[in-house]
């Protein structure tokens, strides 16, 4: 077995052999482009190409690896040409906006709108690669994999799918994913969540406010939900947990049947939540928070600041620890 490691003559050979080839295939791509430079075979080859890491190097003579994948990101599109609709139909572009967007770009809200801002304004110029990217973009953080992500799906919703640039909908279609927009907007992680005040088990009213602490909890559940009968038992194994630190829980029933919502209370033990009912919608919870499912969950901070949303109790220690210890 040959020693192929670093600093060896089998390492620096091999290595000397992929950059021949490297080298080949480059000059390869160049003859397409210097004899047929208009053909969509060419268009195609080059959009293909990914630009290469530069070796940029820390004071210390390490790899600056943030400075690379800077650099990588902004000339990824270099060779593409989103002007040239045909590429729409080849895997291209498609795995290129995938890897672009939710692999070198990191997953945090204001990194995630400002490249989606670069990659759609490359692609205004064309129609159809302009419609694609914008709705691929929207789908893809509408229910996103990352926490607080859906902000993304609102920026791109309010500055694109615009009567002047969202060719593609009709006013039916944009009035209703408006209306959706307008929907998450009030409870997105970020955004100080609106009081609530509600009828508690003894038929006098609660303020969600009135609840003080490092950290409260808006749970928002239903007695007929399969998911909520499954969570509740959990979520109160992380009250009991956090209790004497100052966690609390406006526990929010969404249900209209008084008598099954208390059994619920007494069946799963949750008696020192702050449980409350609100079956004539008094509070207008549906307005101040996005609830397309139960069981819903918000985690606020001392200020009411949305810290956390849409999480399992499970996953709650890792938001709870640094509030609350």
């Amino acid at each position: 077995i040959r020693d192929r490691s670093p600093g060896t003559p089998q390492h620096d050979q091999v290595k000397k052999q992929i950059e021949d080839l490297i080298a080949e295939r480059k000059q390869h791509l160049k003859g397409f482009n210097d004899n047929y430079p208009n053909t969509f075979f060419t268009v195609f080859k080059n959009a293909g190409q990914n630009p290469a890491l530069k070796d940029i190097r820390l004071p210390d003579g390490s790899l600056d690896e943030q400075a690379r994948i800077y650099h990588y990101r902004n000339e990824f599109w270099d060779n593409t040409s989103l002007s040239d609709e045909r590429l729409l139909r080849t895997p291209i572009v498609f795995n290129k906006l995938k890897t672009y967007m939710t692999q070198i770009t990191p997953q945090i809200k204001d990194s995630v709108i400002k490249y989606a801002d670069i990659i759609i304004a490359k692609a205004r110029p064309n129609r159809e690669s302009f419609k694609f990217i914008v709705n691929w973009i929207a789908i893809e953080y509408h229910e996103p994999k990352n926490m607080g992500m859906e902000s993304v799906f609102v920026y791109v919703v309010d500055k694109y799918f615009t009567d002047q640039d969202a060719f593609w909908s009709t006013p039916d279609e944009l009035k209703e994913i408006r209306r959706e927009v307008n929907e998450m907007r009030p409870s997105l992680v970020g955004k100080t969540g609106q009081d609530l005040r509600c009828k508690n088990a003894n038929g006098k009213y609660e303020s969600f406010y009135d609840l003080k602490g490092p950290a409260t909890i808006l749970y928002v559940w239903n007695y007929e939900c399969e998911h909520c009968q499954e969570r509740t038992p959990v979520m109160k194994q992380v009250f009991d947990k956090y209790k004497s630190l100052g966690l609390q829980i406006y526990s929010l029933c969404t249900g209209a049947d008084e008598k099954r919502w208390k059994e619920f209370i007494t069946k799963y033990g949750i008696q020192e939540f702050h449980n409350v009912f609100d079956p004539q919608y008094e509070s207008s919870f549906y307005k101040k928070y996005h609830i397309d499912v139960t069981p819903e969950v918000f985690v606020m901070d001392a200020n009411h600041v949305i810290v956390a949303k849409d999480l399992h109790p499970n996953q709650l220690e890792p938001v709870l620890d640094p509030m609350l210890k």
